[in-house]
Order: C-alpha cells, then structure tokens, then sequence
C-alpha cells in the first residue's frame, strides 16, 4: 500500500480540480460523505470532457472493472490503488505523475478522485477528474499514459482535507474550455 499523506487542499495546482474540491465540500457539509442525489450536473458543465464517473460496486480490489480495463491490465498498478484507496478512508484522493509526450517533453497527469455516497457511509460512486499539463507548453497527447504508470512515477500522492480552523475558499466556477 502505498502512503497517502494527508494534505491541505492548497497543493492541488489545477483551478478546476480545485473549484471541484470546493464544490465536493459543500455538497459534503456535515456528512461523511456527499450524496450522489445532491449532486447538480449542470454545475460541473465546465469540468465535464475531463470527468469519469466510477460506479462502485463488490469489494475493494474487484470494483473497478470498467477502470481497469481503461487504467491498466495490470493488477498492481498504481493508479487503481488511488481509487482502492478512496473508497477505504472515503476522502478525496488528489495525485500527480510525472510522464513524458512523445516528444519527450514532461507532462504531469493529475489525478482527483471524490467520493460519492448513495444514503450514507458507503462510497458509490467515484468522480475522477483527469487534467494535463505540460511545464514546457503545449506537448503530444496521443498516446500519453500507454507506459505503464509506476509507484516512483508518482511526484504527488495525497488524501485531501480542509485545513483545520480555515473555512474554505468559495471559489467561482471555471468557464467551459
């Protein structure tokens, strides 16, 4: 199991991700977990090219086939740990890989996992929101992640909480792309 550190909401780089987190912990409240019910599709009509909705369903380690078969054939890839790993503490899961185009320019992949309950405690449904980007400008999107992700390809892995005593910024929704 790899560690997942837990982490001020600052580190997430990415506006969207960012308002989605905000938008995740107002929709949260006072629950453990957001109901999938409360959640308004219009409201994410910005975020939408770059979201996959996981259902969940069976048991830990068995939930994703639809992922993994979009993820990795592999079963001890990394990056179905993240969302194993969301549905264990039922908290947000935020990473970053470092990856390079086919030009070998570096691209970081970040990766947003929230976790979304039906009636309760239990996590149902998984929003992933999948965002790239390159410090060296624009780079080759085709064909990005076909390497097989690994633990040390990770530069970010961390569970998201709100900073103690600090009431989170209401951050205004990103425009559409």
């Amino acid at each position: 199991m790899l560690p997942y550190p837990p982490r001020s909401p600052d580190i997430v780089k990415s506006v969207r991700q960012r308002w989605l987190f905000g938008y995740w912990m107002r929709l949260r409240a006072t629950r453990a977990l957001p109901l999938w019910s409360d959640l308004d599709m219009a409201e994410l009509d910005s975020c939408l090219d770059d979201l996959t909705i996981v259902v969940v369903s069976g048991s830990v380690g068995s939930l994703y086939s639809r992922v993994r078969r979009r993820v990795a054939r592999r079963r001890d890839c990394p990056a179905l740990e993240t969302y194993d790993q969301t549905v264990r503490i039922r908290m947000p899961v935020y990473t970053v890989s470092k990856v390079t185009d086919a030009e070998s320019r570096p691209v970081l992949y970040e990766r947003l996992l929230l976790p979304f309950s039906d009636f309760g405690e239990k996590v149902f449904r998984i929003i992933a929101f999948l965002e790239t980007i390159s410090p060296a400008g624009a780079f080759e999107r085709q064909k990005l992640m076909t390497d097989p992700q690994t633990a040390s390809g990770f530069a970010v892995k961390a569970v998201l909480q709100p900073s103690s005593g600090v009431k989170q910024a209401r951050l205004a929704r990103p425009a559409r792309s």
